[in-house]
């Protein structure tokens, strides 16, 4: 039994002297890989100022839109848009084809004053790329209606636009869009892109009750633009 006893007592020992010592814990060691850090999404204004190469007018935008996803190589968002032109001619020379795409059955001849607003509204989708922390690309599409209001008087009093009931119609619009941006600042953007558009058909009412179909339109443009984030 005494032996016993003196066995369990030195086995005790070792014990009670580390439990008299301080004992030191190392940390876990961090992981070594870098860490991805992401910008906050932000809302965002925009406005674009382009030349649509068939009709030869001029084509302007304003935007709204926000970033709804980002990843580490794009961004995505969102955005409603208007734009606006006038497509128009001051007497002679009208090429109805090319202005207005009417069909060679529907094309008029003589002199001809004609005017066609067409103002598009359309909801659009864009994914951005940086190549560099300033320079990107940038890619999207939308779709929306083109409200169209058109005026115009022919040599032929009977070929004139009924401006009463047959001059304004709404028609489905559909685009496409890419360009290149470049970050002047952490919230304002620059952009040259082009952009292709598609007028759905409609119609208009002449004068003498005839009406003059207008064919699928489509056209491109190239524009400058611009994105002030907030």
């Amino acid at each position: 039994m005494k032996n016993t006893t003196y066995s369990l007592l030195l086995s005790l020992v070792p014990f009670a002297a580390y439990a008299g010592e301080t004992v030191t814990v190392e940390p876990m060691p961090q992981p070594t890989g870098s860490v991805v850090e992401y910008s906050p999404l932000d809302w965002y204004v925009g406005a674009s100022a382009g030349f649509l190469i068939d009709a030869e007018e001029g084509f302007f935008t304003g935007q709204i839109g926000r970033e709804i996803y980002q990843d580490e190589m794009f961004t995505h968002s969102i955005f409603l848009e208007v734009g606006y032109s006038d497509l128009e001619n001051d007497g002679n020379g009208l090429d109805l084809t090319d202005a207005f795409n009417f069909s060679p059955g529907d094309s008029f001849t003589g002199d001809a004053d004609i005017e066609a607003t067409f103002i598009p509204v359309t909801l659009n989708y864009r994914l951005d790329y940086d190549f560099t922390p300033r320079l990107g690309l940038y890619i999207g599409a939308g779709a929306g209606a083109a409200f169209i209001d058109v005026d115009g008087e022919f040599l032929d009093p009977g070929n004139t636009i009924d401006e009463a009931t047959g001059d304004s119609e709404a028609s489905f619009f559909a685009q496409a869009f890419a360009g290149l941006t470049y970050d002047v600042t952490d919230s304002f953007e620059l952009s040259l892109g082009a952009r292709y558009m598609w007028i759905d058909d409609y119609s208009v009412t002449l004068a003498n009750g005839n009406e003059v179909d207008v064919d699928d339109n489509d056209d491109v443009s190239i524009e400058l633009g611009g994105r002030f984030k907030f």
